[in-house]
């Protein structure tokens, strides 16, 4: 089980010093709001991820005033104990394994997986084809870390091609490229869709038992072969040209999320929405816990908002059975208190500071 054991954040955000000892596989943050309790859960969120789950960058990740950031915690896993930290400063981020400095951010991915969960997650459902397609190679990068390298040197090749469109020179000579390693992108894509629906299938059962059924529709617009992408490419060209930009490939395929059979952000709420993008969060859990053997660490914000007694009872239950650590936040303890007090390690935040309850 992969599980975070202690925890250091320095002049991260509004938290200028955290110094934690965790002892249980769940966590809960609680106190007012624009307290910090976000802030420690999106620091722990980068220690595994490119990307956050909110929006902004470095600069806006290290405290006002502060000219870098350290966050660090003693992981335990099938490694063993093991201290992995970040450094942040305006212009690098650096990792580090036991004060060795690791290379390339796919060799923290390929040994730790945090999964979050936000009150913006909701956006997988009823936001743009982008932020489904962020979440798929997120899915699949945790159990392929090589679909990582394929995207980094499609993205590449397709800022290149982009920009030769707009000075009107031979963009053509980054085709191949894009063909190449778009293909090997948009195969995984639709093996992990795949293998993914029996998951979403059996947790969306947990919690709608009244006969419907959400599912992920794949609809690649360059095609799926090398070839097939390398011609659509060579056939849109006058199209990219008026665009002046690259109109096929995977960087444009949509994904759909269908509730029985019907695009889902064409019916359901908001609050729908935001209990279908739960599920796909916790599908991917289940999912990655099988194929990787590798235990993800969850994150989940702000959950007295969403959850009712008898869905955090629902997910208290997944989350024992796949035995991973939940880290959590909340305005109010006392759901939890009344429902599992003797198993939940409660910290007060307060003006981005913390106090741990026992």
């Amino acid at each position: 089980m992969a599980e975070l054991s202690s925890l250091k954040i320095q002049n991260f955000r509004n938290i200028e010093g955290v110094n934690l000892k965790i002892k249980s596989p769940f966590v809960c943050f609680y106190g007012e709001n624009a307290q910090g309790k976000t802030n420690i859960l999106e620091s722990i969120y980068l220690m595994a991820n490119v990307r956050s789950f909110r929006s902004g960058g470095i600069g806006d990740w290290i405290r006002h005033d502060e000219k870098s950031s350290h966050v660090s915690a003693v992981v335990k896993d099938e490694f063993g104990p093991y201290n992995l930290s970040y450094s942040l400063t305006k212009n690098d981020r650096k990792y580090l394994i036991d004060d060795n400095r690791i290379k390339s951010i796919k060799d923290v991915i390929s040994r730790l997986r945090i999964i979050s969960y936000s009150p913006s997650s909701y956006e997988l459902v009823l936001g743009d084809d982008g932020e489904r397609r962020r979440f798929l190679d997120r899915v699949v990068y945790s159990i392929d870390p090589s679909h990582l390298d394929d995207l980094v040197v499609y993205n590449k090749a397709l800022k290149n091609r982009n920009a030769a469109i707009k000075q009107k020179s031979d963009y053509g000579i980054w085709n191949n490229i894009l063909a190449k390693h778009g293909s090997r992108i948009v195969r995984k894509r639709i093996e992990a869709v795949s293998m993914m629906q029996s998951y979403l299938d059996e947790t969306y059962l947990k919690f709608f038992n009244d006969g419907s059924s959400v599912n992920v529709a794949y609809c690649p617009t360059g095609g799926i072969e090398e070839l097939e992408i390398l011609e659509k490419l060579i056939k849109n060209s006058r199209a990219d040209e008026d665009q002046r930009s690259t109109t096929s490939g995977p960087h444009r395929d949509r994904i759909e999320i269908q509730l029985d059979g019907v695009e889902a952000k064409k019916v359901v709420s908001t609050g729908q929405a935001k209990l279908i993008a739960f599920i796909f969060k916790i599908s991917k859990l289940r999912f990655i816990r099988s194929y990787s053997k590798k235990k993800p660490i969850f994150l989940y914000d702000d959950v007295s908002a969403f959850l009712d007694e008898k869905r955090l009872l629902q997910l208290i239950e997944i989350i024992k059975k796949e035995q991973v650590q939940i880290i959590s936040t909340a305005v109010d303890n006392s759901l939890f208190k009344s429902l599992f007090s003797d198993s939940v390690q409660f910290i007060t935040v307060r003006e981005g500071r913390v106090f741990n309850d026992s």
